[in-house]
């Protein structure tokens, strides 16, 4: 019997202009396994969200592969490949592709080692690989002779080697010559054969035949049997055979029972639930045990995802309704398809629907009382619950702005007080569906009376107002006696929160957290419909700016507008930790409050420095990790980095005047992206289409007078899932952007002001680590002074 044999594919065997997609259920009937590009450098391959549960669905044992690029930090490469997978590792190894060529700053065996140690440390005891060729794993790799004990490090990982023309494959130090696991033998295979478009693929022996491969990756299964259920992945046909016409497509998970099997038994008739009946190839089958009947009494489960997709019905093929995240705890309502779905449902907001159990642990039932474990007892006299009054609510460890953020709550979320601080200005509270726990703002919670012991349903802003007057002020109470909290600006727009009893005073929430009193008739009533555009001037020669879009998706924009020519204004850059140029990375909150400035935007990426050379206890002793930012930077005239050139920038003198790529007068202050958006109010061609990621740009206008520093939220359902390049650059030119470029994305971005409270307030939601209101740390960022 021959080697088992299987392709590799990547976004490169999907013509973009086609609606012809891979065909996993054409490749299977000639491949016995598949091997799935998932990214390269910090870029998901654009198909991989589609591949992945599409060869799945097909019945094909699955690898992943991600092209180490040495343009990118090794660290993050290995977190981004993690994170694109969401929890779904497949059945065969995850495989390390060294062949980079792009002579990056991360070049060489020693950065491959951080990339595998990061990886290893994100999966656990999943099985790692190294895809290479000889030659280049001879010229880069440790030297055999001269370093044979560092050459043996990468000896654990099994090797995945790309040799074509030859009947024996080349195979390099450390491994001995028949001691390759897959063997890439061709570049030039049938395309059609294997359901792409591309007419060439790639094709890999596996070393073994189908039965040692199966054997290989705890994938054999024993033949059926009469009476057995299995689970399906493919199509059902009329008859025994490839020939006979398949009469429906069976749903991934589905649960058949064998009525019969042909007389070599690789094929058996089926029977559904619904009574119909058909046959199936048996290889496409997993043999499971009969149903156990679903568990009685309630249940409660914790998430072990990073984020877990809730859905309307129970299987991947059913409308995602919204997403629960790590640690969150839900109850069960009802069990399906062989107890492998579970419908759920998540208290804080009454979120129900169907997740599949593999990312769900039983956790302690709740208390007898309806609280969760170690919460106390329910709402009562010498209990108290807050509603959260704040379009997104920061969760802190210590009662004060310059704690760590631990979470976010959002609006109208309900949670229990635990305790208060002696002023009664923060509340520490716990969030019951997750057991969250830090401490609030108590401007942003108001007492709530919860019904029967439970949270009371999450309901809509009341109204949205604008306001009429020149200047209204803002009062701690409904009269105008009581103390002026702040004052509100003709066109302004906030949400009321409640109302006195007669109605002539509501308590309002304008975006920035300013909460208090104001007389209604000096408010314009806007209904209960949330604006898609909201414009408000916040600063002296800054707007802020928000919109809300609809179309190609859900998307929300955040901008500022700065006037680069009003009196006062002054730039910042953040300056080196060290005077080697590393910086200790903090957030842009925390940039914002270090600094004393009035607006702060994420800057450019960043790469780890190793920590035995430097420990971050020594080198960073006031937090932060050290790091190398990725390009050029400049803080208060000292350059302090000048990696990778040829990366755009934007200068900022001190005169206000801004450039790009070319500075006006001596350098000032200085900030790099990773590509230019928009040159000569036009998007740039060619820009990389496919994925969809938070991001955050900086625009000039013209003649330079206005500057748009724009983050677009993303990766998070049902608020903002994030906009392509071209749409980022599209939306640029729309505010009047004649050039602009990109910055850090994905958790870094964030776009943040100083309150009306006078800390930092997060305009966007950021999404570090797939928690909403999380704030990366960060390198660098672009910083003002603004006369207030």
């Amino acid at each position: 019997m021959g080697n088992a044999i299987g392709p590799d594919v990547s976004f490169y065997q999907d013509k973009p202009d086609t609606p012809e997609r891979i065909d996993f259920v054409k490749m299977q009937k000639s491949a016995d396994f598949v091997i799935i590009r998932a990214g390269q450098n910090l870029w998901p391959d654009r198909d991989i969200k589609r591949n992945w549960p599409a060869a799945k669905a097909a019945g094909l044992p699955r690898g992943s592969y991600w092209f180490y690029d040495s343009r990118a930090d090794p660290k993050r490469q290995a977190e981004l490949w993690i994170e694109t997978m969401g929890g779904d590792l497949g059945e065969l190894p995850l495989f390390a592709d060294f062949e980079d060529a792009y002579d990056g700053p991360f070049k060489g065996w020693r950065r491959w080692y951080d990339f595998l140690e990061r990886l290893k440390q994100l999966v656990g005891q999943k099985e790692i690989a190294i895809y290479t060729a000889f030659y280049y794993w001879r010229d880069n790799a440790p030297n055999a002779t001269t370093d044979p004990q560092n050459l043996e490090y990468f000896h654990q990982y099994p090797l995945w080697i790309a040799n074509y023309g030859v009947t024996t494959p080349s195979v390099p130090k450390p491994w001995s010559a028949n001691e390759w696991l897959f063997w890439q033998f061709t570049e030039v295979g049938d395309g059609e054969l294997y359901g792409v478009e591309s007419k060439g693929i790639d094709l890999n022996y596996f070393n073994g035949d189908v039965e040692a491969f199966r054997e290989r990756f705890n994938l054999s299964e024993p033949p059926p049997t009469s009476g057995d259920k299995y689970r399906v992945e493919l199509s059902i046909r009329e008859g025994p055979g490839e020939d006979e016409d398949v009469i429906g497509t069976l749903e991934q998970d589905e649960v058949l029972e064998v009525l019969d099997t042909n007389t070599d038994e690789s094929w058996m008739q089926v029977e559904r639930e619904d009574g119909t009946t058909g046959w199936i190839f048996n290889t496409h089958l997993i043999k499971i045990e009969p149903p156990p009947p679903p568990p009685p009494g309630d249940r409660w489960y914790r998430v072990t995802a990073t984020t877990l997709n809730v859905r309307s019905g129970p299987g991947t093929n059913f409308e995602d309704i919204g997403d629960l995240h790590r640690d969150e705890v839900v109850k069960a309502l009802d069990y399906a398809v062989n107890n492998t779905w579970i419908k759920i449902l998540r208290s804080s907001d009454g979120l129900t629907g169907w997740s599949s159990a593999d990312f769900l642990v039983e956790t302690t039932e709740p208390d007898d009382d309806g609280g969760q474990p170690g919460n106390g007892g329910p709402p009562g006299s010498d209990v108290e619950w807050y509603r959260v009054t704040a379009s997104a609510l920061n969760v802190r460890q210590e009662p004060n702005t310059s704690a760590t953020i631990v979470g976010s709550l959002p609006f109208n979320s309900v949670v229990k007080a635990l305790e208060k601080n002696d002023d009664g200005t923060w509340i520490k509270i716990i969030r019951v569906s997750d057991n969250l726990t830090g401490w609030c703002f108590a401007s942003f919670l108001e007492l709530t009376d919860p019904d029967g012991g439970e949270p009371p349903p999450v309901s809509e802003p009341k109204n949205w107002y604008q306001v009429k007057a020149f200047t209204l002020n803002v009062r701690s109470g409904p009269s105008a006696s009581d103390e002026k909290v702040g004052t509100l600006s003709q066109g302004q727009i906030v949400i009321r929160l409640e109302a006195n009893e007669d109605g002539s005073w509501v308590r309002i929430q304008r975006f920035d957290g300013l909460v208090g009193w104001c007389a209604v008739s000096y408010l314009t009533d806007l209904g209960t419909t949330a604006p898609e555009k909201l414009t408000q001037k916040i600063f002296n020669g800054v707007t802020y700016f928000r919109q809300e879009m609809q179309s190609p998706r859900k998307m929300v924009a955040h901008v500022l507008s700065i006037d680069m020519r009003v009196s006062g204004l002054k730039s910042l850059v953040t300056p080196p930790s060290h005077e080697s140029g590393l910086v200790c990375t903090r957030t842009t909150s925390k940039f914002l409050e270090e600094f004393g400035l009035q607006v702060a935007v994420n800057g450019d990426g960043f790469s780890y420095l190793d920590q035995n050379t430097y420990p971050p206890g020594q080198v960073c002793p006031n937090g932060g990790e050290p790091v190398d930012v990725n390009s050029y930077a400049a803080s208060r005239g000292t350059v302090y980095s000048q990696r990778w050139a040829g990366r755009p920038i934007l200068y900022i003198n001190k005169n206000n005047e801004a450039s790009f790529n070319q500075p006006s007068g001596a350098i000032f202050n200085a900030i790099s992206g990773d590509r230019m958006l928009v040159e000569k109010g036009k998007r740039i061609e060619n820009l990389e289409s496919q994925a969809l990621e938070p991001r955050t740009a900086a625009g000039l206008n013209q003649n330079g007078r206005w500057l748009f520093l724009v983050v677009i939220d993303g990766r998070q359902a049902g608020y903002s899932l994030g906009a392509t390049l071209p749409e980022t650059a599209d939306f640029l030119v729309s505010l009047g952007a004649y050039t602009a470029l990109n910055l850090d994305g994905g958790g870094s971005s964030a776009l943040v002001v100083e309150g009306a409270l006078g800390g930092p307030f997060v305009l966007n939601s950021p999404i570090e680590g797939n928690l909403p209101g999380n704030e990366r740390q960060l390198a660098n960022h672009l910083g003002f002074w603004v006369n207030k």
